[in-house]
């Protein structure tokens, strides 16, 4: 009784600390090294521009950070663009504005094309978990479906913008230069 209250720290070699260890299974192990791994990876960020992991394919939603320092760069350039007097800075930064413009449309217009096929895969599956046959759409068809969903994504006016624009695309300025 005396020896199970003394306050005395228990002290145990190292060698029988080493032997009492708890193991973990090999599954168990392999399971916490790639647990381990993974929070590692994702203790820290990493541009896609600079990671080789990449390959120059990676989804952009995943890297909201380089859309916002897009933004900002984008109302930095008009801030300057409203001080600057120079023409040939002024048309540096007119183009630099063009350019991330641009790059937003794109990434737009990619969300959309990603977004309406993967309606179409869930309404194929609905169809073949009902038993009916899948119906698979021509590119044709499929670029039709995109430009129905960025229709209805755009205002009135840009609707009209962006309708004119492709009509002159595909009939050719001249013929509207009456």
């Amino acid at each position: 009784m005396a020896d199970e209250l003394k306050d005395e720290p228990l002290t145990i070699p190292f060698k029988q600390l080493k032997k009492d260890r708890f193991a973990l299974t090999t599954s168990l192990k392999q399971e916490n090294i790639k647990a381990k791994r993974d929070a590692r990876r994702r203790s820290y960020f990493r541009d896609p521009r600079f990671d080789p992991r990449v390959n120059g394919v990676c989804v952009l939603r995943d890297w909201k950070s380089l859309s916002e320092e897009r933004e900002e760069t984008l109302k930095k350039l008009k801030k300057d663009l409203k001080k600057v007097r120079s023409d040939e800075s002024r048309d540096k930064i007119m183009k630099a504005i063009k350019l991330l413009k641009q790059r937003q449309a794109t990434e737009k217009d990619i969300e959309i094309k990603r977004r309406v096929k993967l309606n179409l895969q869930k309404e194929q599956m609905e169809k073949l978990k009902a038993g009916q046959r899948a119906s698979f759409l021509t590119r044709n068809e499929l670029r039709e479906k995109v430009k129905e969903e960025k229709l209805k994504s755009l205002s009135q006016r840009e609707k009209e913008r962006y309708l004119s624009r492709q009509s002159r695309k595909k009939y050719g300025s001249s013929a509207f230069d009456d």
